[in-house]
């Protein structure tokens, strides 16, 4: 009663994963379709345990489903949605076939009257006929399903021993040896189950090369930032992030896990990312000097002062290439320059200027605090998301109207600067929150208990 029981409701189980496979589909889980198949798997596994006999039909019925479910794994991994798809209804279709078994009543025995004894056997002939007729048919049939996976993959798999066996058994059945089919029918179980170790076992191999290959793609990104980290203006924090995400993926030698642990690195690897980063802030860097200047120039610099100029306007309205670094360093140059020639006129024209500190007499708090924002807002832009992007052209908005305000001298200025100093103080913590939640629940741990022993 309770083997019949869980029967009836395994039944319902995987009747009810293949009637809601659609909608995985539609959402396209991989991972849901291998968590649905490997339940199934584990829960026709278990029954098949319990049970005091099985038969051969539904033993080689559950290898095929076990096989199918190792691909779907591997097309999974691969991101192979088509494959996943068809590899996930095959294994369902098996385990449901396999489920409805437990349910069937044992056939009847009939009494066969003596007189019907030679009709019996004449019919019991044409019966075991076409029984091993549909075995080999259905035989062949999956060992062609194994040889199509294998030219899909490009694995190296030999079909010929499989090849022989089956020519030998449809010449033994339509001589009529029964016997012979039936053994060789044996040895071509064997032959598939060896045909589907080799499968597995070289789709997995493949699957863990190609995972490591990125792997190694990914730590090799983090080794090239790191080593431009002074040129690129990595924070020290971001350093030690890096560094302790490269050191985690070399530690990690199961494939599977290195997958898991890239998922929740929220970091980016891209080094023209950070790059584009360090370009945009060096531009509003040295937007805040000349604009600083600007009122100081006289005609022994203007030359050199509308040259860095245009070509910081030049670059700030291209795309970045290899060597605008570079030009940005010239300009930074000839800024220098500029400055130097500002000061030395500041020192020489003592009756009109109050000698003040030599780096404070460009010094302008409006600028400065343009120059903060927008620099802060240049760490930003790389970081959100679609969500947050409203707010990020909210903000570059505000940023361009508090430099018309410095220019024009509106007394507005305080009040909009204000306005944008939180509107990036709210996208700074919610980009924060956001790593917060990504992080592994150990690593949280660590920093609230460090962040309470400094409180102490």
């Amino acid at each position: 009663m309770r083997s019949k029981l869980f029967s009836a409701i395994l039944l319902v189980l995987v009747g009810s994963m293949m009637v809601g496979y659609e909608q995985v589909f539609a959402d396209a889980y991989l991972d849901s379709l291998v968590n649905l198949a490997t339940q199934a798997r584990a829960q026709i596994k278990i029954q098949l345990d319990r049970m005091d006999s099985v038969s051969a039909e539904v033993k080689e019925l559950y290898a095929k489903g076990d096989a199918e479910t190792d691909l779907l794994v591997t097309a999974a991994n691969q991101n192979n949605t088509s494959e996943a798809k068809q590899r996930f209804m095959s294994a369902m279709k098996i385990f449901r076939q396999i489920s409805q078994t437990f349910s069937e009543p044992a056939p009847a025995q009939k009494a066969v009257p003596a007189a019907d004894t030679s009709m019996m056997t004449a019919t019991t002939q044409q019966v075991s006929e076409a029984t091993y007729r549909n075995n080999l048919v259905r035989t062949e049939k999956y060992i062609d399903t194994l040889r199509t996976t294998v030219i899909r993959n490009s694995l190296t798999v030999d079909f010929a021993k499989a090849d022989e066996l089956m020519q030998n058994a449809k010449s033994s059945l339509a001589a009529g040896n029964f016997a012979e089919v039936d053994r060789l029918l044996g040895e071509l179980k064997a032959e598939q189950s060896r045909i589907q170790r080799e499968i597995k076992e070289q789709t997995i191999q493949q699957s863990n090369a190609r995972v490591k290959a990125f792997v190694n793609e990914y730590i090799a990104q983090i080794d090239a930032i790191l080593l431009q980290a002074k040129e690129l203006g990595l924070s020290d924090a971001d350093i030690a992030k890096l560094t302790k995400i490269k050191e985690e993926l070399v530690s990690t030698r199961d494939a599977s896990q290195l997958i898991i642990k890239i998922k929740h690195y929220s970091v980016n690897i891209s080094i023209s990312d950070y790059k584009n980063q360090k370009i945009q802030s060096e531009i509003a860097k040295l937007e805040g000097r000349l604009m600083g200047l600007e009122r100081s120039i006289d005609d022994s610099v203007k030359t050199k002062f509308d040259a860095a100029r245009q070509l910081l306007t030049q670059i700030k309205n291209q795309t970045a290439s290899e060597d605008t670094l570079e030009k940005l360093a010239l300009i930074d140059s000839a800024v220098r320059e500029i400055e130097s020639y500002v000061q030395s006129k500041s020192r020489e024209n003592k009756a009109e200027i109050q000698p003040v500190p030599e780096q404070k007499e460009t010094k302008n708090p409006r600028l400065e605090e343009i120059m903060r924002l927008e620099e802060r807002l240049v760490q930003l832009e790389s970081k959100v998301d679609s969500s947050m992007k409203p707010k990020l052209d909210t903000a570059k908005a505000l940023l361009n109207k508090i430099k018309s305000q410095t220019a024009s001298g509106d007394p507005s200025f305080t009040r909009t600067a204000k306005a944008l100093e939180m509107l990036i103080g709210d996208m700074e913590d919610s980009l924060k929150r956001s790593e917060e939640k990504a992080r592994p629940a150990e690593e949280r741990a660590a920093n609230l208990k460090r962040s309470s022993e400094k409180k102490e």
